[in-house]
């Protein structure tokens, strides 16, 4: 529980410096869904906005803490990627991004490598930040926007 602390003091703090606003947040359980029948249960939801460009980002983040197996790691990372297939609601409103946050470069790493061997997965769904970088990273996504 005291990453996902972290995780929101860091984003908290970016919007204190930057133009992006924190305009919704859930935690467990709030932020478990059933999406094309199967169940996805992240550890935070965040939206961000920007004015300049105007740009808005939905993530939902899985703090890593270094203690699931690979096979239960690639057990979570089939389930969003089959709640993504096909997700769009009747408002359009696409499929958040999903981030796992770890805390040191070896788990990146690992989870990264577990990304990459799944050819299925699309650029963009999954990302993996590192404890000390969330705030760096999520300004970078509304730089690419």
């Amino acid at each position: 529980m005291l990453m996902i602390g972290d995780v929101f003091v860091q984003l908290q703090e970016l919007t204190r410096v930057t133009d992006l606003a924190l305009t919704g947040y859930a935690t467990e359980p709030d932020t478990h869904r059933r999406v094309n029948g199967y169940e996805v249960r992240p550890d935070l939801f965040v939206e961000l906005e920007s004015q300049e460009p105007r740009a808005r980002l939905s993530v939902w983040i899985e703090v890593d803490l270094g203690t699931e197996r690979q096979r239960q790691l690639r057990d979570k990372l089939q389930r969003f990627y089959k709640a993504w297939i096909g997700s769009e609601d009747s408002n359009g409103a696409a499929f958040p991004m999903v981030v796992f946050v770890v805390p040191d470069e070896l788990r990146r790493r690992e989870i990264e490598s577990l990304i990459e061997d799944d050819e299925d997965y699309p650029d963009g769904l999954f990302n993996v930040w590192l404890l000390e970088d969330v705030a760096t990273s999520v300004s970078g996504v509304f730089s690419t926007t």
